[in-house]
């Protein structure tokens, strides 16, 4: 990357610009050669990541006087290689950007203003892996050892190579389960990452999350992981904090306006967290030893008969074992249940609870069979469940980078999505007991505007079971 120093004036637009606290560097098509967007020309730049999309968008307002685009046209499927960096003293080390990655072009709307000359041009995009997601693939790739072998791979492993040919690195944060032989023939990417995912498998109490982040890494958690951690960081209201100070050693973090979305329980929450699994197992009588699987009471002086008729055939040393134990296990299903004592939701914390009751549902997962892991066919909807469980309560944080500490700029501590932080509430009335408590990053929108500050509106969501709020921590606090 070249210097920041160096490229601080033209990056930053002109010498009536070059105030600005951070460096624009924002090049079409190439990421070094490519034409430089000049700041001055940038209304505002949104950049969007969210564990809710495989990708992250992002959207463009350049204002052109009528002489940048003359020379070329910008186009859907063009990159752009946008980088924007912390704009602090250039004798220090280059800190970490704030964004960098690749984004295609998606749509482009020209508005011009015929009174001024002026072009109005808002370009929106997403992070340029689409094309590879896109792409039919099979897997696995056809190999010797895999047509020869059981090419048999967790849901990381697999992913991973489903990822190999494109600008996505995948990196995994917790241990799967799921060992089976994945296979696609006319999915693309996408579609099997998918299916993969929601068919992975971690444990009766935890779900797999896949998403990526600004800096074009794939990560893939779970619930149980984000949830355990431990804060990262502190967050406390900006008008309170100037007025009453804070004795916490390290600066909190500081925002201002804030939005509580209570979802409601029984919309987010389907299903709950109970599963009857109900599924048939057409194996052959050496493999029927599952003690959950009962054979059916049946008369084989008749079948035998039936058998003997309907083939025209009076040789009994012509009957198959396998007919006669297709009708012993007929009609009889393998029959599983998942339960939890306690309601997996975001009650515990005293966050606003929406939903603590259980809801019960059954499965009915049709032939089950032994190239799959053993939960294969219940994952999908026991995955779906825990996730609807744990993403009830959000809340909105409104964040001015630049009224926060140094820290940030300097990486040292910059929370970012998935992150556990801890958010407390206080106001002039007294502590916020109900909300405050520890959250997770879910999702960012980073927001730069010509002229204004750096903000975030950070996405965070109540950390389910696994966190304490405000009331639990007073009486931890009583009890020692």
């Amino acid at each position: 990357m070249e210097n920041i120093a160096s490229v601080a004036t033209q990056n930053g637009g002109t010498a009536k610009y070059n105030y600005t606290d951070e460096i624009y560097n924002i090049r079409l098509n190439d990421k070094k050669e490519g034409v430089l967007i000049p700041a001055n020309l940038i209304t505002s730049l949104e950049i969007e990541e969210t564990m809710f999309s495989l990708l992250p968008t992002f959207k463009l307002k350049i204002d052109d006087k009528g002489a940048f685009f003359t020379g070329f046209n910008i186009k859907n499927g063009d990159v752009l290689y946008i980088t924007i960096t912390p704009n602090i003293d250039p004798n220090k080390d280059e800190p970490k950007p704030y964004i960098e990655g690749e984004y295609c072009v998606q749509s482009i709307d020209c508005l011009p203003d015929l009174a001024s000359g002026y072009y109005s041009y808002t370009i929106i995009g997403i992070y340029n892996a689409q094309n590879y997601l896109n792409q039919i693939t099979t897997y696995p790739k056809t190999t010797l050892v895999s047509l020869v072998t059981r090419d048999e791979k967790t849901s990381d492993e697999a992913i991973h190579e489903v990822l190999d040919e494109t600008p996505l690195k995948l990196v995994t944060k917790c241990s799967f389960a799921d060992s089976s032989l994945w296979i696609n023939c006319n999915q693309t990417r996408a579609q099997f990452i998918e299916k993969i995912t929601d068919h992975a498998w971690i444990s009766e109490d935890d779900a797999p999350i896949l998403y990526t982040d600004k800096f074009g890494q794939t990560i893939y958690t779970s619930i149980k992981t984000l949830a355990e951690q431990k804060p990262l960081a502190k967050f406390k209201q900006i008008k309170y904090y100037y007025e009453n100070g804070s004795d916490d050693a390290q600066k909190p973090m500081l925002f201002g306006d804030v939005d509580f979305l209570n979802a409601a329980g029984p919309i987010l929450n389907q299903g709950g967290y109970k599963v009857k699994e109900t599924y048939y197992t057409p194996y052959n009588w050496t493999d029927l030893t599952d003690k959950d699987i009962e054979f059916a009471d049946i008369n084989f002086t008749n079948m035998i008969t039936d058998i003997l008729l309907a083939t025209q055939d009076l040789s009994v040393s012509d009957i198959l074992i396998g007919e006669l134990l297709d009708n012993i296990t007929k009609g009889k299903y393998r029959i599983i249940n998942y339960q939890h004592d306690e309601p997996y939701l975001a009650t515990r914390s005293n966050k606003a609870a929406s939903q603590i009751e259980n809801v019960s549902k059954n499965v009915n997962c049709g032939m089950h069979f032994k190239d799959y892991h053993s939960h294969y066919d219940l994952a999908p909807a026991h995955n779906e469940m825990i996730r609807r469980g744990f993403f009830q309560n959000f809340v909105n944080l409104f964040v001015d980078v630049h009224r926060q500490p140094k820290t940030f700029m300097e990486n040292i501590c910059r929370p970012t999505i998935a992150d556990k932080i801890h958010i407390d509430f206080s106001n002039a009335d007294g502590m916020d007991k109900i909300h405050s408590g520890n959250y997770i990053i879910c999702g960012i929108k980073h927001c730069f505007m010509a002229n204004h500050s750096y903000t975030m509106q950070v996405k965070a969501v109540t950390d389910g079971t696994f966190g304490k709020g405000a009331f639990e921590e007073e009486l931890e606090k009583s009890k020692s």
